[in-house]
């Protein structure tokens, strides 16, 4: 990098938190631990520390800023099982059901193909003029 940009940037002064939520942000992370709704969380703030921020807020806050500086296993004192996501349970169940599909679409293409002697419910004759006719031929 440009010698003149480094200076610059080294100049700027150190970013504050963009987030009004960001000094509550272990106390907002205890009570996720704890399993407490995001209703009641922002409950809690509004009553004890005067930040009023709706539970779709703090959801938001918790995706972006708890969930990329959870701690280590051996920071924890007691480590934590991390839930199970829906998206994990399906992907684990899916190499079953990816055979079971396999298998199915390997039976339908064994099956011999029946509609060969089906009439014809509509003939095209490019020197004649369109005409609907009878199933019976």
């Amino acid at each position: 990098m440009n010698d003149r940009f480094r200076e610059i940037l080294d100049s700027l002064p150190a970013a504050t938190p963009r987030s009004s939520l960001e000094p509550y942000k272990e106390l907002i992370q205890e009570l996720r631990r704890l399993k407490r709704p995001y209703r009641e969380i922002a409950h809690v703030l509004s009553e004890k520390c005067g930040v009023r921020v709706s539970h779709s807020t703090l959801h938001e806050f918790t995706q972006r800023h708890l969930s990329t500086s959870r701690t280590s296993a051996e920071d924890c004192a007691e480590p934590r099982v991390a839930n199970k996501t829906a998206s994990q349970r399906l992907s684990e169940s899916r190499p079953a059901k990816r055979d079971e599909v396999r298998e199915r679409i390997e039976a339908l293409k064994r099956q011999p193909v029946s509609n060969s002697n089906q009439p014809k419910t509509f003939q095209f004759d490019d020197t004649e003029p369109l005409r609907l006719t009878s199933g019976k031929t």
